[in-house]
């Protein structure tokens, strides 16, 4: 069968198309993407589809059985089904019924390819007698699904850098101290992260998902693209575009900036405020390549910075100097020689006791 004339069915029974939903990597986001922009028709099926894929159990794929009357009784039963769900059912929520037509045509012109369809077709039908098989209405049922959904949980601790690959092919990478929630799967009709410190993002394309991450009090979107956001509590949050194109939007909505490269947005928590100017990316990404950098920072908040990369506790004696700013970049440097770097310039003390950090400002 042509690609170009696929229908929802067609995708969810081809091998490649469920590779690509569960499996997602970049040479398979690609190829989908390529397919989508040269038909830009079969949009909605494949949305369709992906929605059943990921509610199914996969195993039913496994083995065959049953003869072809049984089959198409089976079918039958579905059709039946999801008229009956939709009538008692039908308030924010679409039924999905696959036809039986569909799946014995492809039967009879690809008999490799059924791969155990009667277990496929028996799991659909108990899915939707429990009425929990319902594909998402994209505009109002994504609430209710993320309710039920497993999420996904990584924590980086104070002190430690690490790079995962989300379930659709994007890659993160955390800094120390940072904490990432999604969706397995990303069920839904977007990909959404919820961050909390900062990371960088590369995000795999999916034209069909945007990719949304909400963090300190700011949602970031993209298809396709990289970005860092930094988002520690009681600090201001920072959004910087590497490559692509994102927006960034308040919680509310009211205020909406779409940068380009080079660009960042800076918000202050619950101020409502949104500030856009170009950024040094050098600086911002820095931290990936184990080096901190300070640019006229203030003490305080470079004293944070350390905590966090080194993972310890920093107690500062006798600053008087309260609009104290440092300057300097540090690359894979022990905590130590930072210190005795900074006191070259600024006259402290310093004590190392294990996780604790004392910092003397001389008299």
């Amino acid at each position: 069968m042509e690609l170009s004339s696929q229908t929802t069915e067609d995708f969810v029974l081809d091998p490649e198309f469920r590779k690509w939903v569960l499996s997602p990597n970049n040479s398979r986001n690609i190829r989908w993407e390529r397919y989508l922009q040269e038909n830009p028709g079969r949009r909605d099926a494949i949305l369709l589809a992906k929605s059943i894929v990921l509610n199914l159990d996969h195993s039913c794929f496994d083995k065959d059985g049953l003869s072809e009357a049984d089959k198409v009784h089976i079918w039958n039963k579905i059709k039946e089904g999801a008229t009956q769900s939709g009538a008692s059912k039908s308030i924010g929520s679409v039924v999905v019924p696959i036809s039986s037509e569909a799946i014995l045509k492809k039967r009879r012109t690809n008999k490799g390819s059924f791969l155990g369809i009667w277990r496929y077709a028996a799991i659909i039908l108990f899915s939707l007698g429990l009425g929990w098989l319902w594909i998402i209405n994209i505009e109002n049922q994504d609430e209710e699904v993320l309710a039920v959904a497993n999420w996904q949980n990584y924590e980086t601790p104070l002190g430690v850098k690490s790079t995962i690959t989300l379930s659709d092919g994007s890659v993160a990478t955390l800094n120390s101290g940072t904490k990432i929630r999604y969706v397995e799967n990303f069920i839904g009709s977007e990909r959404e992260v919820l961050l909390e410190g900062e990371a960088f993002f590369e995000v795999a394309s999916d034209s069909t998902k945007p990719f949304v991450v909400h963090a300190g009090g700011l949602s970031t979107r993209a298809l396709g693209t990289s970005f860092n956001i930094k988002a520690f509590e009681d600090e201001m949050t920072e959004v910087a575009l590497v490559t692509g194109s994102v927006e960034v939007r308040d919680t509310e909505g009211s205020n909406v900036e779409r940068i380009l490269p080079g660009e960042g947005v800076f918000s202050i928590p619950g101020k409502g405020n949104m500030n856009r100017q170009r950024v040094n990316l050098d600086h911002i990404t820095a931290w990936m390549q184990k080096t901190i950098v300070f640019d006229k920072t203030p003490f305080s908040k470079a004293m944070l910075t350390l905590e966090k990369w080194y993972g310890v506790q920093i107690n500062v004696v006798n600053l008087k100097e309260k609009d104290l700013k440092i300057t300097g970049r540090y690359q894979d440097e022990t905590l130590k020689n930072i210190l005795e770097g900074l006191g070259y310039g600024t006259s402290l003390e310093y004590r190392i006791n294990g996780k604790e950090v004392t910092i003397k400002f001389k008299e």
